[in-house]
């Protein structure tokens, strides 16, 4: 069994990760997306109400690249342990 202090940020970043996490990344990924569509739109010249160029500017972008790091970097021990045994065969 993998002990969490001996894995480096790479080998996190590639790790499988769990489920939960896996659909906190995906929320935050498209939250992401959402606020750069947003700030698209304005850098167009689209006039946006106030509340989503705050959304936009702010803490979507933020939030939303702050969960999909931290929930990459979660890793599923079980899983990663399945995998090291095949790849070892």
């Amino acid at each position: 069994m993998h002990n969490q202090n001996d894995l480096s940020l790479l080998e996190r970043f590639s790790a499988p990760t769990p489920k939960l996490f896996s659909l906190i990344r995906n929320a935050g990924v498209i939250l992401g997306l959402f606020s750069a569509f947003l700030m698209g739109l304005e850098a167009q010249g689209i006039e946006l109400p106030a509340f989503l160029k705050t959304v936009a500017e702010t803490s979507s972008l933020i939030e939303g690249i702050v969960a999909a790091v931290i929930a990459q970097l979660t890793v599923d021990f079980k899983a990663l342990a399945q995998k090291k045994a095949l790849d070892s065969i």
